[in-house]
C-alpha cells in the first residue's frame, strides 16, 4: 500500500502526555507525516491512555521538547503504541517534516511504496512520487501532492454529474480568483476590494523588508491578521512571532512585561526575567494598540528602534537583539500626537511604513466573498450539517454596515450555523431582513413555464455563467442547478 506521506527511522525519545497529565517516556522508532510507532523506553512505566484517547506528544532533541503535538492512539499493546497526528498548524507541520528529512539517508526502497529504487532516481517508477527530500521545496510539494491524491480518492465514489458540477466550480469560481495576480489573501484575511487588493500590494512589497510597520484601522479589521501576513511573507518566518497588546497590561507591569527584569530588581522580583524583545529575538515582536502605551516608556522603545539595545530593569548593562517591530493602532495617533499624549520622534520611527485597513461598511464587494469563506472556516471546526446561506441572507449581509467590522461577521456567523435548519436566514444572524425581496421570491413564485422562460433568458444574458446568473435572480447557485434539471434547460458544451 502507497502512503501518503515517509516514514523515517529515529533514534528521538518523546513524552506521551494522557489527559491525567501522567508523562511517559517513549523511544520513538519511526515517524511521518500522518503519525509515529514508539517503544516503551522503561519496562516499569505503563500508559494510561487506551486506544482511540487523545494524547500529547512531546518529541525531543538535545534534551528539548522541539515539537508538541496532539496525537490520537491508534493502537497500543504493552510496550508498543501508534499515534496518529490531529490538526497540525503549519508551522508544526514544516517542524515535524525537518526531523523526517533529516533522518532519511537515501534509501534503496522508496520511503511511501516500499518498492526497490535506484538511489539515484528523483521519482519512484512505482508509485510516482519524487524522492528529492532534502530539496527546499519538498514540503511545499509533499504538501500539494498529499491533497491532490487524497482529493482524487474522494473523486472516485462521486457520479458523473457530480463531478461536472466540481468542474464547473473550478473553472467558474475558483480558477478566475486564483489567476488574479492582484489577490494575496492569507487565513481568515481575503477581499476582493480597490482597497484591500491595495492592502495585500502593500504586504508583498513591505514583508522582505526590515522596516517597522503601522497598521491602522477600526477595531476588528484584521490588524493582528495584517501583522501575522507580514511576518509569514518576512525571511523571519521560522523565528518567534510574538504579541504582546499594550492596553490589556497594567502600566505598573507593562516595562517588565517588554524589557525584562533581573533579580531582586524590585519587590516580588525572585528570579530574572526575559522580556519579550528578548523572546522575540532574531524573529517579530506584534506591538497591538501601541497607542495606549505609557508616555514614560515610550523613550524605551525609541531608544530600541534607534540602537536595538534593551535594559532589563535593574540592570546595568544593555543587551542587543535583533527584532522586527510592527505596531498597530485604533487610535488617531497624529492627533495623540498634537495632544502630547504619544512622542512624535517615535511616531514618525514606527511610521516608516504605514498600512490603512479599511471598515468592512467600506468594503461592500468584499462582504459576500468573506462571508461564504468564514462559513467554510466554521464548518470544518465541527462538520457542521448546514448548505449555505439563502439569497435574503446575502442579501442581509450586504446591507448591514457591520459596526464591528470582520470580527463581527465572524460571530453572527458562529451563532447562525449552531441555529440554522440546513440553509442560513437573515434571523439566524440577527440580521434584519433584505430590503430588496420582490426580485428574490418572483422566481420562485412562477409557474414552471415562466420559470423556464426568465431563467433561460438570465442565462442567455450572463453567457451561462452559473454565478453570475444566480447572482441577478437573487437565488442560490444550488437552486440555480436544480432548476436546471428540472426545467430540463440544455447547457451549452463546454
Amino acid at each position: 500500500m502507497v502512503r501518503l506521506s515517509p516514514r523515517a527511522k529515529s533514534d528521538r525519545q518523546a513524552y506521551i502526555v494522557s489527559s491525567d497529565g501522567k508523562k511517559t517516556l517513549y523511544q520513538v522508532s519511526d515517524i511521518g507525516m500522518g503519525g509515529a510507532g514508539l517503544d516503551l523506553k522503561h519496562m516499569t512505566d505503563h500508559l494510561s491512555a487506551s486506544t482511540g484517547d487523545n494524547v500529547l506528544l512531546q518529541l525531543s532533541a538535545d534534551g528539548k521538547n522541539d515539537l508538541t503535538a496532539t496525537c490520537k492512539i491508534a493502537h497500543k499493546d504493552s510496550r508498543k503504541i501508534g499515534v496518529s497526528f490531529l490538526g497540525m498548524e503549519k508551522g508544526s507541520q514544516q517542524k515535524l517534516w525537518r526531523t523526517i528529512s533529516a533522518s532519511i539517508k537515501g534509501n534503496q526502497e522508496c520511503d511511501y511504496c516500499g518498492q526497490t529504487t535506484d538511489m539515484a532516481d528523483i521519482q519512484c517508477p512505482h508509485c510516482g512520487w519524487k524522492l528529492n527530500f532534502h530539496s527546499t521545496e519538498y514540503f511545499a510539494y509533499w504538501e500539494k501532492e498529499c491533497l491532490l491524491r487524497s482529493m482524487t480518492n474522494c473523486l472516485k465514489n462521486l457520479t458523473i454529474d457530480d463531478l461536472h458540477r466540481i468542474r464547473r466550480c473550478l473553472t467558474e469560481e475558483i480558477a478566475p480568483i486564483k489567476s488574479s495576480p492582484e489577490l494575496d489573501p492569507v487565513e481568515e484575511f481575503v477581499g476582493v476590494s480597490t482597497a484591500m487588493k491595495t492592502v495585500f500590494k502593500h504586504i508583498r512589497k513591505v514583508a522582505p523588508t526590515e522596516l517597522p510597520v503601522l497598521i491602522l484601522g477600526e477595531s476588528g479589521t484584521g490588524k493582528e491578521l495584517t501583522a501575522r501576513a507580514i511576518y509569514e511573507r518576512s525571511d523571519r518566518k521560522d523565528r518567534p512571532f510574538v504579541v504582546i497588546n499594550c492596553s490589556a497590561i497594567p502600566e505598573s507591569l507593562i516595562e517588565a512585561e517588554l524589557f525584562g527584569h533581573t533579580k531582586g530588581a524590585f519587590t516580588g522580583a525572585i528570579q530574572a526575567k526575559k522580556g519579550k524583545f528578548e523572546i522575540a529575538d532574531k524573529g517579530t515582536l506584534f506591538l497591538d494598540e501601541i497607542g495606549d502605551l505609557p508616555l514614560k516608556l515610550q523613550p524605551k522603545l525609541l531608544r530600541f528602534l534607534e540602537d536595538k539595545t534593551i535594559y532589563r530593569i535593574g540592570a546595568l548593562n544593555g543587551q542587543v537583539v535583533d527584532v522586527r517591530v510592527i505596531a498597530a493602532t485604533n487610535v488617531d495617533l497624529e492627533a495623540a500626537v498634537e495632544k502630547g499624549l504619544f512622542r512624535r520622534d517615535l511616531f514618525h520611527r514606527i511610521a516608516s511604513f504605514t498600512i490603512h485597513l479599511p471598515p468592512l461598511r467600506e468594503r461592500d464587494a468584499c462582504k459576500e466573498v468573506l462571508a461564504k469563506y468564514f462559513l467554510k472556516k466554521i464548518k470544518m471546526e465541527r462538520d457542521w450539517n448546514c448548505k449555505g446561506f439563502t439569497a435574503e441572507a446575502l442579501e442581509s449581509i450586504c446591507q448591514h454596515v457591520w459596526p464591528g467590522n470582520v470580527r463581527e461577521m465572524i460571530n453572527r456567523i458562529r451563532r447562525a450555523v449552531v441555529v440554522q435548519d440546513d440553509w442560513i436566514r437573515p434571523e439566524d444572524m440577527e440580521l434584519p431582513p433584505s430590503k430588496n425581496t420582490d426580485h428574490i421570491s418572483s422566481l420562485k413564485k412562477a409557474d414552471e413555464k415562466l420559470k423556464r422562460q426568465i431563467l433561460k433568458s438570465a442565462l442567455t444574458s450572463h453567457q451561462f455563467n452559473i454565478s453570475r446568473t444566480a447572482r441577478s435572480l437573487g437565488i442560490s447557485r444550488p437552486y440555480v442547478y436544480t432548476l436546471i434539471k428540472k426545467l430540463d434547460i440544455a447547457l451549452p458544451a463546454r
